[in-house]
C-alpha cells in the first residue's frame, strides 16, 4: 500500500477532531515515505501571519507523520520559527513544500514553504520546524 493511502485516512481524522480544520481541505499531490510533500489549498486567508504559522505546523507534522507512518510520531513542537517574505501576494490558493530534514530518537527538524503560485516560485513563508518526538 503506498504511503499517501497509509498517511492520509490517519491525518484526515487528526484534521477533523479541531487543530487544522482551517486547512482540512488541503490537497495533498505527493506523500513520499521520506516525509516530501506538495499540497495545495484554497483559502482567503492566504496572506495572514496567522493563519502561515499554523499551516506550516500542521503540515510540517504530516511530513513528519509521513516519514514515521509506521508508528505515526506527531511529537510536541519545540520551536516554530517563521520568516514570511511577502505578504503583498495575495493568493486564493496556497501551494507548499514540506520535508523532514532529520529525524533521531527524540527530536525531528522539518522544513515548509509556503507559495503564491503552482510553480513555486512566489515565496510567501518559510518555516522551520523542530519536535520532541514522543
Amino acid at each position: 500500500m503506498s504511503v499517501i493511502k497509509q498517511v492520509l485516512p490517519k491525518i484526515q481524522r487528526f484534521l477533523g477532531n479541531g487543530f487544522g480544520v482551517s486547512y482540512a481541505n488541503t490537497e495533498f499531490s505527493k506523500i513520499d515515505q521520506n516525509g516530501d510533500i506538495l499540497a495545495s489549498l484554497k483559502t482567503p486567508h492566504g496572506a495572514s501571519s496567522g493563519f502561515l504559522t499554523n499551516f506550516i505546523d500542521g503540515i510540517s507534522s504530516v511530513s513528519l507523520a509521513a516519514a514515521t507512518h509506521e508508528d505515526m510520531k506527531f511529537g510536541v513542537s519545540v520551536s516554530l520559527d517563521i520568516n514570511i517574505s511577502s505578504t503583498s501576494m495575495v493568493s486564493d490558493t496556497v501551494f507548499l513544500s514540506s520535508s523532514v530534514i532529520n529525524v533521531d530518537d527524540k527530536l525531528a527538524t522539518l522544513d515548509c514553504k509556503v507559495y503564491a503560485d503552482e510553480g513555486m516560485t512566489k515565496l510567501i513563508a518559510q518555516g522551520t520546524h523542530i519536535k520532541f518526538l514522543v
